[in-house]
């Protein structure tokens, strides 16, 4: 069962500037009566303790667009966010899960009156995506005492973010 909550909106400064806000707030957690298979455990077993797999808790998006030439020339910078993300999960309720990742983009687009239009940005100019790790990956081995030890091993994610990326694309109406 997956409970949260999602909010959009979009302010207007005239005809120079507009920012938009997004997000989404999710909690979803295995419960008894869902479908849950880890090992041949029946949810009822992890009722309500073990979260929904590959779903983000939290993400978040802001993006400014400021106008140029009438409207004809439009720069944006924009703000993304996206939480946790659980992968796996372990005895004793932990968790292996994406750390949080956060990147910028900042772009332009330019309208010609023919119906020609030309963009070029750069995505996570900060090249985080390829930086994002595992965490709560667990190692418990130690042949030389009865001791339990855990490492967290903290590898790259299983599907790592592009990172920083050039672009450029015309697209033309008629």
């Amino acid at each position: 069962m997956t409970r949260g909550l999602e909010f959009e909106g979009n302010l207007a400064f005239g005809d120079r500037a507009d920012l938009h806000l997004a997000g989404t707030l999710q909690d979803g957690r295995y419960v008894k009566g869902t479908y849950y298979f880890f090992g041949g455990t029946d949810a009822r077993v992890v009722d309500g303790k073990l979260r929904v797999l590959r779903n983000p808790d939290f993400s978040a998006n802001a993006r400014l667009n400021v106008h140029f030439l009438e409207g004809a020339l439009t720069t944006f910078a924009e703000l993304r966010y996206v939480g946790r993300v659980y992968h796996a999960q372990f005895a004793r309720e932990k968790q292996a899960y994406e750390e949080p990742l956060t990147t910028i983009d900042l772009g332009s687009h330019y309208r010609f009156e023919n119906g020609l239009k030309i963009s070029g940005g750069v995505t996570d100019i900060f090249n985080r995506g390829p930086k994002q790790r595992f965490s709560g990956l667990l190692l418990h081995q130690d042949p030389t005492t009865s001791e339990p030890k855990y490492w967290d091993l903290r590898p790259n994610v299983y599907y790592p973010q592009q990172g920083r990326t050039v672009y450029a694309t015309a697209t033309m109406t008629f």
